[in-house]
């Protein structure tokens, strides 16, 4: 899936203090006046959520993943990955035991733990900064968005794309609309989207020692179903979930690894070969080709699935009357 570059620091700065360099006063101030004082922070906010990090380093936790399995990497694995080539589809009799086997999933069973942060409005919703933390994944933000009231609410987990921020979710791929609209709307940060070295060093790790980012991705996702599932304000039975570009085959292949009621997303799966200069994204699973053109079934992994464009290009009004169609109101 197509990767936004990331912004430069000097956006970040210009966001804060003004990229002009220097140390002259600030705009309307008086030579010699005493300095205004620094107004606080914002205690509440999560680091991903307005912009990320412009250089974020890989993900140490999923370089370490493989030695805390117990699993060994293999480098001579790399050029084999990268040889490897699509073979005929075999008889499929459960496709979504044979996801999680070869994404590596089955092997990531956990629990993970979640700070809840205090209530702020956001329209006439009501915004909170989350906290999750596995002890394989390590630590992400999120962000939920409900609306007022008590529920049970239906449920929507929100999957952002390469570059996009949590506020992109929310603000771009419908989440506000969704909130708005009465769903409880969580979106977890994917870790390695905002830089792509780190997305190819992290799946090349996880590839060489037999598992795989996009498994990874998924367990991440299915812990957060777990939470929604949990959640006093949501119907556990109505939780659907929408992806877009990265996320979206991460939202078609989630049936396979959690409990969602319906998925929609910009498009069906795809594990294609990776660009010429050997970068990977978390998609580039070559023991998943086989299965390509089963997973691009609608509804092949048992549970109602659709493609809509989800983003300013698209339309939230047709991804709400989807979401009903599917009982979600």
């Amino acid at each position: 899936m197509p990767r936004r570059p990331l912004a430069t620091a000097c956006v970040l700065v210009a966001l804060l203090a003004g990229c002009g360099g220097g140390s002259g006063a600030s705009p309307g101030s008086t030579p010699g006046a005493p300095a205004p004082s620094p107004r606080p922070a914002d205690p509440s906010p999560v680091a991903a959520f307005v912009e990320p990090p412009s250089s974020p380093g890989c993900v140490p936790e999923y370089l370490q993943l493989p030695a805390r399995l117990g699993l060994a990497r293999d480098p001579a694995a790399r050029s084999r990955l990268l040889a490897a080539a699509p073979h005929p589809a075999p008889p499929v009799d459960d496709l979504a035991a044979r996801v999680r086997a070869l994404s590596g999933a089955d092997r990531l069973a956990g629990v993970a733990t979640w700070t809840v942060g205090p209530p702020r409005p956001r329209g006439a919703a009501v915004l909170r900064s989350l906290e999750a933390r596995d002890p394989l994944f390590g630590s992400w933000p999120a962000v939920r968005l409900a609306p007022p009231g008590r529920g049970p609410h239906p449920a929507v987990l929100l999957l952002h794309g390469h570059g996009d921020t949590l506020e992109d979710a929310l603000a771009l791929r419908f989440g506000d609309a969704l909130a708005a609209a009465g769903h409880v709307v969580l979106a977890p940060s994917l870790r390695a989207y905002w830089d792509g070295a780190c997305e190819d060093e992290a799946a090349w790790a996880l590839l060489e020692a037999g598992i795989s980012l996009l498994g990874v991705h998924l367990t991440e996702a299915a812990r957060a179903v777990e939470q929604l599932g949990a959640d006093p304000d949501v119907d556990p039975a109505r939780i659907f979930v929408v992806g877009h570009s990265g996320g979206s085959t991460l939202a078609r292949l989630l049936p396979a690894v959690a409990p969602v009621a319906g998925v929609i997303s910009d498009g069906p799966p795809s594990f294609g070969a990776p660009p010429v200069d050997g970068g990977i994204g978390d998609d580039f699973v070559p023991a998943l080709r086989a299965l390509e053109g089963p997973l691009r079934l609608d509804g092949a992994l048992g549970v109602p699935a659709v493609a809509l464009t989800i983003g300013p290009e698209g339309s939230s009004e047709a991804v709400l009357a989807q979401l009903r169609a599917w009982g979600s109101r």
